[in-house]
């Protein structure tokens, strides 16, 4: 999955937010591979997967992470439901323009019982959208 947000706020505070980020690992599952590129059905192996944190043009951040923790990091990353685009209201057109820019859906509810804690004092982040993940022909998460 990938969540697309600004971020705003004290140069400090959004680089400790980046960092902190950047240091999470989370368990990732996948079938085991079978040595000539493909993977044996029924088999699974656990990894963990560092959260790749990415700044793009416009100063769009972007965060790529397992489908399977979406809750965890929606709820780590936008806080509560309540944050979301009605809090942004003067912002509302030009998220929306980059949402159909960069093809995102909209942030769907997500269960907020559980959250990494991370240090968001002096930041502003404004969610933009979400996506999937491009899969391969064995319709698997390509991250």
């Amino acid at each position: 999955m990938q969540l697309h947000f600004f971020l705003r706020g004290e140069y400090r505070a959004i680089r400790r937010f980046k960092e902190e980020m950047s240091a999470i690992y989370l368990d990732f599952q996948y079938e085991k591979d079978d040595g000539k590129g493909g993977f044996i059905p029924g088999t699974s192996i656990n990894y963990r997967m560092q959260i790749i944190l990415r700044e793009t043009p416009f100063g769009i951040y972007e965060i790529v992470f397992p489908k399977q923790h979406m809750d965890l990091i929606l709820t780590t990353v936008l806080g509560k439901k309540e944050n979301n685009l009605e809090n942004y209201k003067g912002y509302g057109k030009y998220i929306l323009m980059f949402r159909k820019l960069l093809k995102l859906k909209k942030i769907p509810n997500y269960d907020n019982s559980k959250t990494l804690i991370i240090l968001k004092n002096g930041i502003d982040i404004i969610p933009i959208g979400i996506k999937d993940d491009p899969t391969n022909a064995d319709r698997h998460e390509n991250i």
